[in-house]
């Protein structure tokens, strides 16, 4: 057998011996058999990257609407916070708030200053009172059944007087008092502008000075000077706090988990229920 037969054999039986005579010419099959897979490999990690990209939005629409409100609720914070033996009369009012949110928007913490705004000056002033809440919402979704978010509340109170606190309040107002907005007009096209997502998260801060309000809301990779703003602040928190006891006190709400906008307000003992 010549050279240009063997170059040119294929698959034939052999009739002498009942054998097969290897086929040279099918290594150029399994290469494309191999770039085949390749492709088909590729494919399937791109259908899985994009399919995990999108498994915390599978997983809030199997997770229970009033638990996600309720969950969203929580971790935000009542406006007022009342005694649980005067409810209505005696509360304290929030006056400078944090929230922040990662990127994917799966982890929320709040980091919330109270005031004494009930105006009963005869029987003396509440104490100030700050209340930091957690959530790790991706967790809750892989329980489609849960009956009450795993929201992490707590609670703290601080003297009249504290220093400390003070100065980190008015050094925040004065740094929120400054020109950051990037004027785009009116959306009218749904353009909403550029931001610069980046892996730092999204930070919004409401801050009351007398009768004056002041609201921020950024993502952190475009406003890099508050980088440390939440966890400075809740740092002092922690430092100068002194724990409550939960059920001395109850967060009012506007409205209920139930429900989708402002109606009968909620008032919450803070005892975790079904909801």
């Amino acid at each position: 057998m010549g050279l240009d037969t063997l170059q040119d054999s294929r698959v034939i039986p052999d009739e002498r011996s009942n054998a097969r005579i290897s086929e040279p010419r099918r290594e150029p099959e399994r290469r494309i058999t191999r770039k085949l897979n390749s492709t088909s490999t590729a494919a399937a990690r791109l259908r899985w990257s994009l399919s995990r990209s999108n498994q915390r939005l599978y997983a809030i629409a199997r997770l229970n609407p009033a638990i996600l409100r309720l969950g969203n609720m929580l971790v935000r914070g009542p406006d007022t916070i009342h005694e649980s033996e005067n409810v209505g009369n005696s509360y304290v009012e929030a006056s400078t708030s944090l929230y922040w949110n990662d990127a994917s928007f799966g982890h929320f913490r709040s980091c919330r200053i109270y005031c004494d705004a009930c105006g009963d000056n005869d029987a003396g002033y509440l104490r100030p009172m700050a209340r930091i809440a957690e959530w790790d919402r991706p967790s809750d979704m892989e329980t489609p059944e849960l009956s009450w978010p795993n929201v992490k509340i707590r609670l703290l109170s601080f003297g009249l007087d504290c220093p400390s606190l003070q100065a980190e309040i008015e050094s925040l107002q004065k740094q929120l008092d400054t020109s950051m907005l990037s004027s785009y007009g009116l959306p009218t096209r749904r353009d909403f502008g550029d931001a610069e997502l980046g892996t730092h998260g999204k930070l919004r801060i409401d801050s009351g000075a007398g009768w004056q309000t002041i609201t921020r809301d950024f993502w952190l990779g475009e406003s890099t000077q508050f980088l440390n703003t939440f966890d400075s602040l809740q740092s002092i928190v922690d430092n100068l706090g002194m724990p409550v006891d939960d059920y001395d006190w109850v967060e009012r709400y506007d409205h209920s988990p139930e429900q989708l906008a402002a109606g009968h307000r909620w008032d919450w003992d803070r005892k975790p229920r079904s909801a």
